[in-house]
């Protein structure tokens, strides 16, 4: 389960799109 960094000028759907990329 990789580390998912969230920021907050990147919404959240571009972070669970890294996320399931992996």
């Amino acid at each position: 389960m990789p580390s998912v960094r969230i920021r907050e000028n990147e919404p959240f759907e571009i972070a669970l799109r890294r996320f399931k990329r992996g």
